[in-house]
């Protein structure tokens, strides 16, 4: 009996859990190395729920253009406390190949205050999301939305 409950239980608080939600909050540049870029992107991570949940490490690739301009990964842990936002820095490494698209993209955002050029960036990846003893590896994308509509589910 006590095992089904623990079951029951597990099910409820994994099943009724939403997912966080992503916005842009910024890009940096971090430094130049040799013929690559590091850049920074901040999201601000909203977690719905009235709990708390860790991040421990997430894997993603950048688009633009439905094409990969860089990769990154990025280690926790990190608390998204319950009801709250919070910003996580992902550090992307950009290629050679894809400098000047990316040089044009964060000048005509960064500089130009044109965020049109973000309409064609995406981030997909996997996150691993601790809740009490359990980890749970879950899929996620975001893509840039203009600035009154930006927020997305992962």
């Amino acid at each position: 009996m006590r095992l089904k409950i623990s079951i029951l239980f597990l099910l409820l608080l994994f099943g009724c859990s939403q997912k966080p939600l992503i916005s842009l909050k910024d890009i940096k540049i971090e430094g130049f190395k040799k013929n690559d870029i590091n850049l920074k992107i901040f999201l601000n991570v909203e977690n719905p729920n009235n709990y708390s949940m860790e991040i421990i490490r997430a894997n993603y690739e950048v688009y633009y253009k439905n094409n990969v301009i860089g990769t990154g990964n990025w280690q926790g842990p990190k608390i998204l406390e319950g009801k709250s936002t919070t910003v996580i820095g992902l550090p992307v490494l950009i290629k050679n190949e894809n400098l000047m698209d990316v040089l044009g993209l964060l000048i005509n955002s960064q500089l130009l205050g044109n965020d049109e050029p973000l309409n064609n960036v995406s981030i997909k990846g996997n996150v691993v999301i601790k809740k009490l003893f359990y980890e749970k590896e879950i899929d996620f994308q975001w893509k840039y939305k203009s600035r009154n509509k930006e927020k997305a589910r992962s």
